[in-house]
């Protein structure tokens, strides 16, 4: 295989001509006659090609790299998005073993640098995962929405300033349907790790962000649905403008939990706890204040794990709020 050559040009070339096959099945595969035949061959062959021009993002060589994103753009433009689908999982692991490439090679932990310098790659890759997070089943949904993250933080921030808006807004779509646990904490992962790639990417989503994730960490069933959501919280925490309404919603969840589900409650105390103690430099007003601290003061003497986190809330209100000390 000429992507096995030790020599750059050649492997760029290879680039070329895998680019050359996906244009070529395409034009095949609009005749009527060879349409089953031509999508049968690329099926065939495209693992194979998808691996070694994934690998190629994590050369040094700009020229090499380039070569790959346009074989990979010609992939997407060329391929029924339906069969990328198919190869998604493929993608994923080879995406894997180029950043463990590019991070032997280059001694330092970098995004891939063809996702570091520009938005071509993470537009090549992006169409079979906001296909299957839409319209796959919730096991592909969920598949999509974890593979998303593994893009987002391997892509720089200036690669992805281009797509956070059509990546976040599918996201934030499928996490308001009724979807399990497995895909709604995918999906709250990749929102997360898009939010800590670059807060300024999603600037307009705030205000859904902050409704979305304050409904999650209400969620009165899954830990790891409410564990991510309180992520999602601290850091949207900087950027909310309605940091008082945000800790009386949840506020006032914790002090209407029902009594027959402790861990829910617990877990309302440490988002409140969370969003009060937080590095934001954000000063919890008066009424605010002194809601959540009826609340921490009426579970002073309940068990012991309720009694110590109520105990830290009110320190944190009495350190953090405008409110006087008590």
């Amino acid at each position: 295989s000429p992507f096995a050559s030790s020599h750059l040009a050649q492997r760029a070339c290879a680039a070329t001509l895998a680019a050359a096959f996906f244009a070529a099945v395409d034009a095949r595969a609009r005749g009527d006659d060879d349409a089953d035949a031509a999508r049968a061959a690329i099926s065939e062959a495209t693992p194979r090609l998808l691996k070694e021009l994934v690998l190629l993002l994590a050369e040094a060589d700009l020229e090499a790299r380039g070569r790959a994103v346009e074989a990979l753009a010609a992939y997407a433009t060329k391929t029924p998005v339906e069969l990328q689908v198919d190869h998604l999982e493929f993608v994923r692991v080879a995406l894997t073993s180029a950043a463990s490439d590019a991070r032997f090679r280059l001694k330092r932990d970098v995004p891939l640098p063809a996702l570091a310098e520009d938005s071509a790659a993470v537009a090549a890759l992006l169409p079979p995962y906001l296909h299957a997070l839409l319209h796959g089943a919730p096991d592909k949904r969920e598949s999509a929405a974890s593979g998303l993250a593994e893009l987002v933080d391997l892509s720089s921030d200036l690669a992805l300033k281009r797509h956070a808006v059509k990546i976040a807004g599918p996201l934030i779509r499928v996490l308001g349907d009724r979807f399990g646990p497995e895909v709604r904490a995918s999906l709250l992962a990749a929102l997360e790790a898009l939010l800590r790639k670059g807060p300024a990417l999603l600037k307009a989503f705030v205000p859904q962000l902050t409704a979305t994730a304050a409904k999650h960490v209400k969620d009165p069933a899954s830990r790891p649905v409410r564990a991510r959501a309180l992520n999602l919280l601290r850091l949207l925490v900087p950027l909310t403008t309605r940091f008082d309404a945000l800790v009386l919603d949840l506020a006032r969840a914790a002090r209407d939990a029902p009594t027959d589900n402790p861990d829910l409650l617990l877990a309302l105390l440490r988002a409140l706890l969370a969003l009060i103690d937080n590095d934001a430099g954000k000063v919890l007003a008066a009424p605010a204040a002194d809601e959540v601290s009826a609340i921490a003061n009426t579970l002073a003497d309940d068990d012991l794990a309720l009694a110590e986190t109520a105990a830290a809330l009110q320190d944190a209100i009495d350190s953090r709020s405008s409110a006087p000390r008590r």
